[in-house]
């Protein structure tokens, strides 16, 4: 018996199989050493909502994210970059999307009990926001995530 699965980590693991997401690129800390993340942006949780409900082993929480891009060596924040990562988030919720099918069975880390993501639902759309570093490019957005443990 493992450890069981909740909202950060099943989110993390829903999120690094998105496509364009990278694989070291999701966390909920910004990584204090940009060099890291700088060629691909990075994803980070920053807030989980959640109430309980006594009736079902549905989950449904709303959880912020973040998406940051950063140019080394310079003090122009790549507000494209950041932006372009966080629809690549929103693009894979539609109905329209082709890709690869990203609901079911999520991959968590070994010490965890399965979980499944049934749906994803965009709640609001990415916006930009003032980071702390101003060589920082950030957008925030909410997504519900629908998930139960199976």
């Amino acid at each position: 018996m493992g450890y069981l699965p909740d909202t950060e980590v099943v989110s993390k693991a829903w999120l690094l199989s998105v496509p364009g997401v990278p694989a070291d690129g999701v966390s909920t800390q910004l990584p204090e050493d940009n060099s890291t993340w700088a060629a691909s942006g990075f994803v980070r949780i920053a807030g989980i909502f959640e109430t309980m409900n006594v009736y079902s082993t549905l989950r449904r929480p709303v959880i912020t994210l973040e998406t940051y891009a950063v140019q080394l060596n310079s003090a122009k924040p790549p507000w494209w970059k950041a932006n372009a990562l966080a629809e690549q988030i929103v693009a894979v919720t539609l109905p329209t999307y082709t890709g690869p099918d990203l609901l079911g069975k999520v991959t968590l880390p070994s010490a965890y009990e399965a979980a499944s993501v049934l749906q994803v639902n965009v709640i609001r759309l990415p916006r930009r926001v003032p980071a702390s570093d101003v060589r920082y490019a950030k957008y925030r957005m909410d997504l519900q995530v629908f998930w139960v443990r199976l």
